[in-house]
């Protein structure tokens, strides 16, 4: 089994409180990870961070964007996903490329140790 720590400084007691869903993601991510598939993991968790991202940030503002109506948390969370990928896609916060030099580094460390 490998421990991905992403070498981000973050764990999931440090983060802002995760939806549901983001808990299930990051779950998915580490199955992932152990399996090798440094590649998948990395672009998947700037996406998940970059989701996480932007509804902290929408959280800061006064009413949002969808005015609080009864469906709004769908369309607010829609939006969420959507927009995180989309910056994801870009490539502009970098975190892709340092998450899958992580997990490799901890890959290339786990097979020395078994052949050690």
């Amino acid at each position: 089994m490998i421990e991905t720590t992403f070498d981000l400084g973050l764990s999931r007691t440090q983060h802002a409180p995760h939806t549901d869903y983001s808990e299930a993601r990051l779950e998915q991510l580490d199955r992932l990870a152990e399996e090798g598939k440094a590649d998948e993991v990395a672009q998947s968790f700037e996406k998940l961070f970059s989701a996480m991202l932007v509804k902290e940030m929408r959280r800061s503002l006064p009413e949002g964007f969808f005015s609080g109506g009864s469906s709004s948390d769908i369309y607010e969370s829609w939006f969420d996903q959507h927009v995180g990928q989309s910056i994801a896609e870009t490539g502009s916060l970098g975190f892709a490329e340092e998450v899958r030099a992580s997990i490799q580094r901890a890959q290339t460390a786990a097979e020395a140790e078994e052949n050690s």
